[in-house]
């Protein structure tokens, strides 16, 4: 998992919530759940959570976080990766290049003459 530095992204237009690519990625996946709840379960109760449960949380995921510009969807799935999936160690890398740079440090010290020292101590 790379890690992104936050950023504030202009929202496009959206409607309750969901800009036109969440809603074409809405639609179907809560059709094909709520026809599951509906079709599958016998239980009127639990058809009528199952399907408002399904729709909430399709509506939430479905949604563009606003720091990222991506669907929420997205962030869930590469959080899912990372944690079943990947090392749980982070490398920060700083460039594209691997190679250390090495400095030196030089401090000049400059002699101070009587004349600025009694200057100096007002």
């Amino acid at each position: 998992m790379k890690y992104r530095v936050p950023r504030n992204v202009k929202s496009t237009m959206s409607f309750m919530g969901l800009e036109l690519k969440g809603w074409l990625l809405y639609l179907p996946t809560v059709s094909i759940l709520v026809a599951f709840f509906l079709l599958i379960i016998p239980k009127t109760e639990v058809k009528l959570l199952g399907s408002i449960f399904s729709a909430a949380i399709g509506h939430v995921m479905f949604q563009t976080d606003e720091k990222t510009g991506v669907l929420n969807i997205s962030l869930f799935l590469e959080r899912i990766k990372w944690i079943y999936f990947s090392e749980k160690i982070i490398y920060p890398t700083w460039s594209e290049e691997s190679e250390r740079t090495s400095g030196l440090k030089i401090t000049v010290q400059k002699e101070r003459t009587r004349d600025t020292e009694t200057r100096d101590s007002y």
